[in-house]
């Protein structure tokens, strides 16, 4: 059922073509890995807002920051970063945000998983494969 208001988009150029603000909520898959890239960010507008809170390979950093520099009118928000847990401090949106004069780079911590419901899922995960390990099931 189609609703009146609701543009149906197939194609990701599509949907930054016609898009203020895009927000990505998925999963890191060999079709989502790095799927924000400059083969669809040269379809933006210049004044993209880009919210990212799924997973830091989702974008390609590198060509983020091209853009970045280029729109001085768009944003990114972030409280993810391509390898976080092991690098950082080389990714390019964390050098573009410590190193910027303008407010285009804003970077939270990454605490979508520190919710009570989401730490009562983590730890009863890890208890059931210390179960399933000490009875020789992994």
């Amino acid at each position: 059922v189609r609703k009146k208001n609701i543009i149906h988009i197939k194609k990701l150029n599509d949907l930054f073509k016609i898009s203020d603000i895009i927000s990505i909520h998925v999963h890191v898959t060999s079709e989502t890995n790095q799927m924000i890239n400059a083969n669809v960010l040269k379809y933006a507008k210049k004044n993209l807002i880009l919210i990212n809170t799924s997973r830091g390979e989702i974008i390609n950093e590198s060509e983020t920051c091209k853009f970045l520099s280029k729109n001085k009118n768009s944003k990114v928000y972030v409280d993810v970063l391509a390898d976080e847990i092991n690098d950082k401090f080389n990714s390019c949106l964390y050098k573009y945000f410590k190193n910027q004069k303008t407010s285009q780079v804003f970077i939270t911590p990454h605490i979508g998983g520190m919710t009570k419901e989401a730490q009562i899922t983590a730890y009863t995960h890890a208890a059931k494969l210390l179960i399933n390990f000490k009875n020789k099931k992994i």
